[in-house]
């Protein structure tokens, strides 16, 4: 899957994803990383992109509706075992398609996940 991840996504977490074979282009790595969320978030749209990020900001539904976007993962920072995290997080893309992520607002946590639309 292609992914844009925001900046403050941790680095092992951009890895991870890496690693399991998905294309990842971080903000910074487009020199975007100062860019207010909205417009992250589309340029995320642009780029045909789920965004992904630890800002728990874009779990805010009134702000960003899930249905007006192609896909944000929000991935909790409360976790003190990422390796446990990463696990949640690749258990759920396992069985996701591209479309199958379209217009949904997803929670990763430790062992849960909530999925909103």
């Amino acid at each position: 899957m292609n992914f844009f991840a925001d900046h403050c996504l941790s680095f092992r977490t951009v890895r991870f994803l890496r690693e399991l074979g998905h294309d990842v282009v971080t903000a910074k790595q487009l020199g975007k990383h100062k860019l207010p969320d909205a417009d992250l978030l589309s340029l995320a749209e642009s780029l045909d992109r789920i965004f992904i990020t630890e800002d728990r900001d874009f779990g805010d539904i009134l702000l960003y509706p899930p249905a007006n976007y192609q896909g944000i993962i929000i991935v909790s920072t409360r976790t003190r075992e990422r390796f446990v995290l990463h696990a949640t997080l690749q258990k759920f893309l396992s069985n996701k398609t591209r479309d199958g992520l379209r217009h949904l607002m997803v929670l990763i946590e430790e062992n849960v996940v909530r999925v909103r639309r």
